[in-house]
């Protein structure tokens, strides 16, 4: 499942996982599911694919969310509950910025079994990454609701990155209760655009969560990397006008050589990723980049070892 709205680069970041997906994951039976405001645009672009399945989610309705609660990610989880409701099934919900890189028929499995999926562990609330969140741990309201609420909230609180989200049916309640818990954290004037993922954190906490990240990659932070997709699923370098830091990444020189044709390919792109870093970064960055990655899972041994 993907939501895509308002965004053509976001439309194409979207296409871009659904190829790296059919590349991974051949023999998948189930249905994509898109949730979006342009079915043209995809309907253009994905003219060969029977499997997905087209949601149209109007504007209006994105603007009301937007406008009521500064956040538009709580749409994510409004549309899931959505999903759920109408198909009764499993999901693995995926971010734009997703890149298949194994097949995720285990993930199904722990889904199917009544686990919950997100992506990766980021952070623990007393760890100094997010004070926002770390003033709620003052917050007596706030933990009474928690506690209350059979979710307390600690210091040992772990944030973790919602990119992708997986949950059946029967579970649905979990998401209802994340809806719950972002209202009470929002009207509790903390102002963060991660709200949503506390909110899942928490919630699905009730239940087992399996981390994603040895199957997919989310390039959230390192967002100039779909510009390697983009030419190597559509070989075409002026798919898209560019921003300014787009535009400065494709060229330099190590990157005109990295989008050659013969050198760019679907098993080599992940590994590439090492290539942009330390090529791209300064020190520093790179030394943030890497703490995002979990040590000794597939991505890290990859990129970094």
């Amino acid at each position: 499942m993907y939501i895509s709205l308002n965004n053509e680069k976001c439309h194409y970041e979207v296409i871009c996982s659904i190829l790296s997906f059919k590349k991974t994951n051949r023999f998948f039976f189930g249905k994509i599911i898109i949730y979006t405001d342009d079915v043209t645009f995809f309907k253009e672009q994905l003219p060969y694919f029977h499997n997905v399945v087209f949601e149209f989610v109007d504007l209006t309705v994105v603007n009301e969310v937007h406008s009521r609660y500064g956040n538009l990610f709580r749409l994510k989880i409004v549309l899931i509950i959505e999903f759920l409701k109408k198909y009764r099934a499993s999901v693995l919900f995926m971010d734009s910025d997703t890149f298949f890189i194994k097949n995720v028929n285990e993930l199904f499995k722990y889904v199917n079994n009544g686990n919950c999926i997100l992506h990766c562990q980021e952070y623990h609330l007393s760890s100094g990454v997010n004070a926002n969140f770390e003033r709620l741990l003052v917050n007596e309201n706030l933990i009474d609701f928690f506690k209350e609420n059979n979710t307390p909230l600690t210091g040992d609180t772990i944030v973790w990155n919602s990119g992708v989200i997986g949950i059946c049916f029967k579970n649905i309640d979990l998401l209802t209760n994340a809806l719950e818990i972002f209202d009470v954290i929002e009207a509790s004037s903390v102002n963060d655009n991660t709200i949503e993922q506390l909110s899942l954190s928490i919630a699905f906490s009730k239940t087992a969560i399996i981390p994603a990240h040895d199957f997919i990659f989310h390039y959230w932070f390192i967002k100039v990397f779909r510009c390697l997709l983009w030419k190597y699923f559509f070989k075409n370098q002026d798919l898209l006008i560019l921003n300014k830091e787009e535009q400065i990444f494709v060229n330099t020189g190590f990157v005109r050589e990295l989008l050659k044709k013969e050198q760019l390919t679907f098993s080599n792109s992940i590994g590439i990723i090492f290539t942009v870093v330390n090529n791209y970064y300064s020190k520093e960055t790179r030394k943030n980049i890497k703490k995002n990655f979990c040590k000794n899972t597939y991505m890290y041994k990859r990129i970094f070892l």
